[in-house]
């Protein structure tokens, strides 16, 4: 009985069981000029804890390996590809793995029409550029906001944990009560 108690605590006031889901997230901007995707974004656990040196694997839409690489102590990376779309696989030594799609921002912003606008000497080109660089400034704090409001424990999440608690102690204690008789 008294094994049956420390675990049940143990499962009750353990909180890093959650530490182990690895997030991945990622935001793109696109570089006219060169016509490349800068690429930064983090690598970390729910919770918040960060992901240091984890592996980053970074394939194109056919799957074909790109770029391998860590993230720095803070679980941050920054890259530099030619703009399409991606997939940035993460993982850890441990096995946890988690995926982001990054989409070409080529197609993205687009003026349709630029007979009747003046741009002030700037080509279509240099102001999507400056347009998209802007837009991704405003998006990406949201962005961070929205994934990290998806990796907090709701009410209900703790509720149906404590219920699992409860239902495989109950279990317990009736096979227990079972093999007694």
């Amino acid at each position: 009985m008294r094994t049956t108690l420390t675990l049940l605590l143990l499962c009750v006031f353990c909180t890093g069981t959650q530490a182990h889901l690895l997030k991945v997230f990622a935001y793109s901007q696109p570089d006219a000029s060169s016509g490349n995707l800068h690429i930064e974004g983090k690598v970390y656990f729910a919770g918040g804890a960060n992901a240091d040196s984890a592996s980053l694997i970074i394939k194109d839409s056919l799957g074909t390996k790109v770029k391998t690489f860590v993230t720095d102590e803070l679980g941050k990376f920054k890259i530099t590809l030619a703009d399409a779309n991606y997939q940035i696989i993460a993982s850890t030594l441990d096995g946890h793995q988690a995926i982001w799609q990054i989409n070409s921002q080529a197609n993205i912003l687009q003026v349709s029409n630029t007979d009747d606008v003046e741009f002030s000497g700037l080509s279509q080109q240099q102001l999507q550029s400056i347009i998209a660089v802007q837009l991704a400034a405003q998006i990406q704090p949201l962005s961070e906001q929205i994934n990290a409001l998806q990796d907090k424990a709701r009410f209900q999440d703790i509720i149906g944990a404590i219920g699992y608690i409860f239902g495989f102690a109950g279990l317990f204690l009736w096979f227990r009560h079972a093999k007694d008789s």
